[in-house]
Order: structure tokens, then sequence, then C-alpha cells
């Protein structure tokens, strides 16, 4: 027949129908699509409606517009499309979002089944979607028959792989019906840090084995074995559910043994003979260790009948512990001949010296020793030198007793380890203190420090004799508390010794401490918190009134002073609590600010200049001023000056004013 058609409508009535390139005499099917031979064969003339034959490459193609399927579809009058293969570029719709080929069928109860070797059926996925290898009943979604299941590298099992390029043979389970998220894996890994099998989850869930649909084993998501039970409270837990050892130990002879706990809830130790399990040693439910007794009654109770309970042995020499009555404690060698034994702790030894009592000894003749703690670190050290040191646990020296050959034999040094005097306490303690000596007692009488020097036999005490002295940095003396022994005679002829103490220093003057009435009035100035105090420079006059420094009259006129031996009224304990404020003079030698020039033994009175004096001689001073003067100079001031600081006598006015 004509090779081209191209009428749109054809009906093409015969009982075979050759379509070839080539001339096709005989067809082999109901229509057959030769372009050039295949060779020579023997049609199958089952499923021989449509038969495509050709040299290269003869095939079937099903073209469909964008987005519609295209296909091939089987079926019989009781299920036309029963089975189909389908595809569809469209990615709206389809499971992987792209282009699909879907092989399956359309049925309720439809299978598919994969077949080799002649027919004979390799693999089915029934209607279920369970499939079955070698089986064609599946009851799981994987059901394997009579057969090993590989993942994982090629080759023959049990030889080297003919490839190495893959680290994990993996099957990863999953679960979250009711949204656990239980995750688990097996798997076979060989990485450059791991070779090995790893069996259990990647979330934190349990590992459970079962036997007989029971839970025998437990490993929980923190690590913990429970054997018999579920809920591990250990590292390893075994619950035993009859009176029988918990752990049975035995070897290819008779020699056996148990571990495990007895009727009345012990832990027991024993041996077994075959028949007859005898115990050895036992920890009690009051935690309490019996070795050769039933009945532990301390925490560790050795039981014997003889005077040994412990041996240490070194090859044939030995130690023997015993108590030989009850109420001694005896250690024993065999190989001394006297009457003591020496304990030896590395460089310690506890031997009786021969004459009723004990020595403990550290180290060896001229080399120190150490004390430890648990950790290792030395808490407690005898130097080479003769030094006792006392560390704390990162090995820093605390507290040193010096030995005879030190600089200050036998002197005692906290915070340093070469102490200049009996004690000698340093540190560098920037916001507290460096001793606190507290005496906690609530007794009316109770009393924190005494200060003694002297003897009873020589209670004379001067002023060369220092109970406090303070010093700067460089050792400098900057005050001291000392003695006194001098003397006077009364205005009724009585003679006084005085057996007093004299505050030395540098300060010169007695203050108090006041609060500002307004920090504002101060610009330039900053409060101290610790000290809360004010900056006012020292020497600037103020005036006090109700109890509060102002920059301005009214008020009665005061000094700043930054040099008091002693200042009252702490700010810390009256209510000022943060409080800025300042120390004024109230008596004593302080530098005043004094505008102009002065000359010694002028008033200073305060000046229209707001924080300074003026210096009034006593020849033309008027009562008024007298009234208001703060004090007098003690010095001429600087000439040539606009404001100089000048000391002056603060609280002193001179009594003689010229009429």
């Amino acid at each position: 027949m004509s090779r081209d058609i191209y009428k749109q409508t054809h009906y093409i009535y015969a009982t075979s129908l050759g379509i070839n390139m080539v001339d096709e005499a005989t067809p082999n099917g109901v229509m057959h699509i030769s372009e050039g031979s295949a060779g020579s064969y023997s049609m199958n003339q089952a499923y021989n409606n449509l038969v495509v034959e050709g040299s290269a490459y003869p095939g079937v193609t099903a073209i469909s517009t964008d987005g519609t399927w295209s296909g091939f579809v089987m079926g019989s009058p009781a299920d036309t499309h029963a089975g189909r293969i389908l595809y569809n570029n469209s990615a709206s719709g389809n499971i992987t979002g792209g282009p699909e080929v879907w092989l399956g069928t359309a049925t309720a109860n439809g299978a598919i089944v994969f077949q080799t070797a002649n027919g004979v059926q390799a693999m089915t996925i029934d209607s279920s979607q369970n499939v079955g290898i070698n089986t064609n009943t599946p009851n799981r979604g994987l059901h394997v028959y009579g057969k090993y299941i590989r993942i994982g590298e090629h080759g023959t099992y049990g030889s080297t792989p003919s490839s190495s390029v893959e680290e994990f043979a993996r099957i990863e389970l999953i679960s979250n019906a009711n949204s656990g998220n239980v995750q688990s894996v097996l798997q076979c890994r060989n990485s450059g840090t791991y070779s090995g099998v790893q069996l259990g989850t990647t979330s934190t869930h349990d590992v459970r084995f079962l036997t007989n649909n029971s839970a025998r084993m437990t490993l929980d998501s923190t690590g913990k074995i429970g054997v018999n039970t579920t809920s591990p409270t250990a590292l390893m837990h075994l619950n035993n559910p009859i009176d029988i050892p918990a752990i049975h130990l035995s070897s290819v002879s008779d020699s056996e043994g148990s571990i495990g706990y007895s009727a009345t809830d012990s832990f027991t130790l024993g041996t077994y003979d075959g028949s007859t399990f005898t115990e050895k040693m036992r920890i009690d439910t009051a935690g309490e260790v019996g070795i050769g007794t039933t009945a532990p009654g301390a925490r560790l109770h050795v039981a014997e009948a003889s005077s040994e309970q412990l041996r240490l042995a070194h090859t044939t020499n030995y130690v023997s512990l015993g108590c030989t009555s009850g109420t001694d404690l005896e250690i024993t060698s065999n190989s001394d001949t006297d009457d003591s034994v020496n304990l030896y702790m590395n460089q310690v030894r506890i031997s009786d010296s021969g004459t009723g009592s004990g020595n403990l000894y550290m180290g060896s003749s001229g080399n120190g020793g150490n004390i430890r703690d648990g950790g290792g670190a030395i808490r407690i050290a005898i130097l080479d030198d003769g030094d006792l040191q006392l560390r704390d646990d990162g090995g820093t020296t605390r507290m040193v007793v010096g030995s005879t050959t030190d600089t200050h034999a036998g002197g005692i040094g906290i915070g340093t380890n070469d102490p200049d005097y009996d004690l000698h306490v340093s540190g560098t303690q920037s916001s507290s203190y460096i001793a606190m000596i507290d005496n906690t007692s609530t007794g009316s009488n109770a009393d924190v420090l005494a200060l003694r020097t002297g003897s009873t036999t020589s209670t004379s005490v001067g002023s060369s004799n220092n109970f406090i002295q303070f010093q700067d940095g460089n050792g400098d003396t900057m005050g001291s508390i000392e003695g006194s022994t001098g003397s006077q005679t009364s205005l009724w002829g009585t003679t006084e010794t005085a057996g007093n103490i004299i505050l030395m220093g540098a300060g010169s003057d007695y203050g108090e401490w006041l609060p500002v009435a307004n920090i504002n009035d101060w610009p330039n100035t900053k409060n101290i918190p610790d000290k809360r105090l004010v900056g006012i420079e020292e020497g600037t006059v103020v005036f006090v009134k109700n109890g509060l420094i102002n920059p301005k009259p009214p008020g009665l006129p005061m000094v700043v002073t930054e040099r008091s031996i002693i200042t009252g009224n702490s700010p810390g304990g009256r209510g000022y609590s943060g409080q800025p404020g300042a120390v004024l003079s109230f008596i004593g030698q302080v530098f005043v600010k004094i505008s102009g020039d002065t000359k010694e033994g002028d008033f200073i009175v305060p000046s229209d200049s707001y924080g300074t004096c003026r210096a009034v001689s006593r020849d033309s001073i008027t009562f008024e001023d007298y009234i208001n003067s703060i004090g007098v100079t003690l010095e001429d001031g600087l000439s040539g000056y606009d404001v100089s600081k000048v000391r002056c006598a603060i609280g002193v006015k001179n009594r003689y004013h010229s009429e």
C-alpha cells in the first residue's frame, strides 16, 4: 500500500497491515511498522497487535502538549484502563513538582509484578503498597523472602569491596505518629576516625531490646543501661525480679562466682562450687560493707578469728593489720624483730620513737615534703630550706612560717614568702581590706583587739614605743599611735604621770564632715562614692547654715580642709548615706585661700569674693570683722598674687585688739 497518507480521517479494514519504509510483504502482526529489517526472527503470536521493527532504535513515542498527560493504557472490558504508563511534564499538581512518569494500576486491587528468569516473579507491589521480594504475598511495607539484603559497597560479602567511595551503609527508621519524631539508624560506617557498626537513635529517645515482645534491656537517651527496667537510674541498672544472683561469673572449670542481692536486699559476692553459693562479701542497705560477716556494723567490717584481718605484701615480706582483743589495733611485719613498724607514705613516716611517743616525719633528712589534697595540689609544703608554706588549691602560697635561716628567723608571712617581721601581712586588694579581726560575740563585754608593749615588771611606755605606725609605700612614717610618759604638776600642786597614748601624724587639724545644701551650687566638683565627698578645693571659705554647707552667706563662715588628722561626724552613720559633703576644719592648722596680701598674725575674715578670705591686721580690725573672723594667719602670704593659700590657725582668735 502507499507509504504516505495525508487524509485527516482514515478507515482501514484489513486482516493485517504493513507500514514500512522498505517493502514488507509479510506483516508479523495486526499492524506492523517497519523501518528496515531487524534480522531473522520468529514472532510471538501473542501481543502482536502492533509490531514496530527497525534496524536501529525502533520504538513508539507518545507526544502531548505541555501540561497534559501522554502514555500507554492497558485494560479489558471490565477495567478498560487498569494498567498504564503515563507521563506529564507539568510541575503543577505533580508529586515531585517536576516531570514525572507513572507506572501502575488504576483498580482497587491492582498489583505490579516484576519478573525475571523466564517469567519468575521477582518483585511484587500489591494493592496495599506492600513490596515483596521473592514473594507475591508481602505482608509488610518491605517483605524479603529467602534472600539477603545488602546496603553499601559492591563485591562479594567477606571479600575486599570492589570500590571504596561509600562511607555509610545505612538504614534510617523514623516515626512521628504522635509528634514524637523518633529517629533511629542502623549503619555500617568507615570514616577517617571511626570504622564499625552503629545502632541507635539520632533523636532524644531510648533504645529497647525485646524478647517475647517485652523490653529486656534499655539504653536510654542519657546513656544509662537498664536490664529488666525501662527507667534506669544509674549508668548500669540491673533489676532482678526474683531472688537470684544478678551477675554470674563462670569458667570452663567448676570455679564460679556470683554477684547479686540477697533476700534482705543486700548486695553480695561469693563463690559457687557447682551446687552451693557461699557468700564472701556483702554491702547492706545502709551502705556498710562486710567481709567475713553477714551483719556489718560499720562502713567496712572485716571479721576474722585470727589477729590478722588485713595483709599488705611485697614479695616475701608483708605487713599485717589486725584487731587482737577487740580494742587494740596491731600493725606487725614478718620481717621486723622489734615491736614497732614504720609506716611510710612516700617521704612520710609514722614511727614509734622507742619512748612510748609517736612521731610524724615528712621528707628525708635535708629535704622537704608535701601534703596534697585529693586533686594532687600541694596544700602544705615543707621546703628544703625549712620554710613551712600553706597554699590554696591554685598553688599560690598564702602563709609562710620562716625557718631559722631566714633573714627574720621564724617570721610568719601572710601574702608574702619572705616575712621581715614576726608577723608580716601583705596584699594587693584595691577595693577591700587586707585583714579583718571579727569578734562575733554578742556579749556586753566583747572586745576586739588589745595592743600591749613592755612586761609586767616594766610598765614604762614612752614616745619611742609605737603601738601602731602608719607608713607609705616607701616605708616612710606618716603617723603613729605612741605612748607618753611625760608628767606635769597641776594647779593644786599634785604631780600627774601621763600613761596615755598620743596620736601623731602629718595632719594638722580636727575636722568634721558636713553635707552640702545643694550639689548644683558647686561647679567643677565630683561626688566620690566611697567617701561621699565633694571635691571642693582645700582652703575654700564656706558658710554653714542649719548644718548644711553653702557657698554664700548667711551662715557661720568655715574653711574646707583636706588634712585633718581626726575627722568627726562620719557620713556613713548619720543618715547621710550617698549624700555629698565635705570636711570642714573646726580647730588646727589649715591652708586658707586669701585675697590680697597678708602678714603673720592677721585675722582672716570672709571676703566679698565668695570662697576666699581677706586679711585684716589686728590694728585695724573692727568688732564686726572680729566676730566673723575664722582664725589668724601663721605666716606671711605671697605678695603679687590675687589669691594665695596661707597657713592659718583655725578656731583661735588673737585676744589682743587695738583700740
